[in-house]
This record gives C-alpha cells, structure tokens and sequence, in this order.
C-alpha cells in the first residue's frame, strides 16, 4: 500500500501534527498527552515511516538568523526553438540545474512543461539581482518575471530546510 492510498485515522493526524510541532518529543509524552499507550505510539509511528507518510525528522533553521532575508517568486519561460519539444527538453534541464542551488527553495514546471515556476532565498536584493542575471545569460529563457516578497506570513516551512 502506498501512502497516497493510506488513510489517517484521527489517532494518526493528532500524532502527526505533536511531530509537526516537535519532532524531538518522546512517545511516552505523546502517549500521555493522547491517553494512548506509548506501543501503540510506536507502532502507529513506524507504520507511518513505513508507507511513507512520515518521510523524516529534522531540525529546521530560521533563514533570517543566518542573514538570509530576500524571498521572491520567479517564472521563467522557455521558447524560442523551433520544435516545441526542444523548450520541453530545454525547460525540464534548466529546471533541474536549479534543484542544485542552494538559493532555490522550491522549483516546478508548469502545464504547458515550458514554465519554470521557483522559489529563491538569498541574503539581499543585490543577490536577487545577481540571479535575474545569471537567468538572462541563458538564451534558452525568453522571459523572466520575479515577484519580491517583503514578508513570509505561511509557508517558512519551504524556506528554512537549508542543508
């Protein structure tokens, strides 16, 4: 069974969403706060880690403790090329390359698989510059639009896994 066809139970979610909050906890204490023994905390843990569900515990880091504090959004089309599968090819390769960079938080491909749609971190508005710089030298990309956040109010999740 895959975990995309696992269904949670209300006891799953409320020990999911302890994790959430603090990954560090004991299951004894979940145990005590759910009123559920501890082995079936951990069993209920290990079944989630198991399918998939849980994928890891982890330590996140606030980006702005480390001077990390220019968000943007950006999209980059490719086009240009004579056969359309060619920008599919072209899009699907730069994307990738920017799975690599430590500054791209989040990177995905649109619909239309010529649309590059990310998420970049850096530590001021000189260094979101230097990216719009590095996208233009790349003559695969025909346009470029980025969209400066001044503040994260959801979603710091995505931003503060930064190793």
């Amino acid at each position: 069974m895959q975990s995309d066809e696992w269904e949670l139970d209300d006891l799953d979610k409320q020990i999911l969403s302890i994790l959430q909050g603090n990954a560090r906890i004991a299951f004894t204490d979940i145990a005590r706060q759910l009123d559920s023994p501890d082995t079936t905390i951990h069993f209920r843990v290990r079944r989630m880690k198991d399918k998939g569900i849980i994928k890891n515990f982890t330590v996140l880091i606030s980006p702005e403790s480390l001077g990390l504090n220019q968000y943007a959004f950006f999209r980059l089309k490719v086009s240009g090329h004579i056969l359309p599968d060619i920008s599919k090819e072209r899009a699907q390769q730069i994307a990738e390359k920017q799975k690599q960079r430590p500054e791209i938080r989040f990177v995905g491909i649109e619909d239309d698989e010529t649309t590059i749609i990310g998420l970049a971190l850096v530590h001021d508005f000189k260094e979101l510059e230097q990216l719009r710089n590095l996208f233009e030298k790349n003559t695969d990309i025909t346009e470029i639009q980025m969209w400066p956040l001044t503040k994260v109010l959801k979603g710091e999740d995505y931003t503060d896994q930064l190793v």
